[in-house]
């Protein structure tokens, strides 16, 4: 597909994860989910739909030893917030020795979308003050926050250049 110019949608994505799953190969399917999330399709509901089996692939590797990447850590957060346990989430979080964009993101966007706005600001300060620099979907989901705690207090230039 990619030779011919043709980019992926998260229908083929989920067919390629599969077929990963399949053959057991982790190697490609990492590069695969990789891609996944650098074209922003990793909070499609298609091709992150079995948080559960996520959580549970994750125990298991806690059991054996084995200490998640970063991508790995990205999916089992966003797994967690999918379920709705944002307290697991938190925990995953802090325990990532620096987090890129996108794990930031699943927590701010995670917080908003669970009624927990002003979480989700506090994580978007946090990032800003980590030197993370924002994408179009961090200050969406930190906008709607602050749109939904109804506080214009909130100086979003002050909290940009802090």
């Amino acid at each position: 597909m990619w030779n011919s110019g043709v980019w992926p949608n998260q229908f083929s994505y989920a067919i390629v994860l599969s077929a990963c799953a399949r053959l057991v190969d982790v190697e490609l399917g990492k590069q695969v989910h990789c891609s996944v999330v650098k074209t922003g399709l990793g909070f499609d509901s298609f091709t992150e739909g079995q948080p559960q089996k996520a959580m549970a692939v994750f125990e298991e590797m806690q059991e054996r030893g084995c200490v998640p990447d970063q991508v790995a850590s990205v999916t089992i957060i966003n797994a967690c917030v999918g379920l709705g346990r944002l307290e697991d989430a938190c925990q995953l979080f802090m325990q990532m020795t620096s987090p890129n964009v996108v794990a930031w993101n699943v927590m701010i966007s995670g917080h908003a979308k669970g009624g927990k706005e002003v979480e989700a600001i506090k994580f978007f300060q946090d990032m800003i003050k980590a030197s993370i620099r924002p994408t179009r979907s961090t200050l969406g989901s930190v906008l709607s926050a602050i749109a939904s705690v109804a506080n214009l207090s909130f100086d979003l230039r002050s909290m940009l250049w802090q």
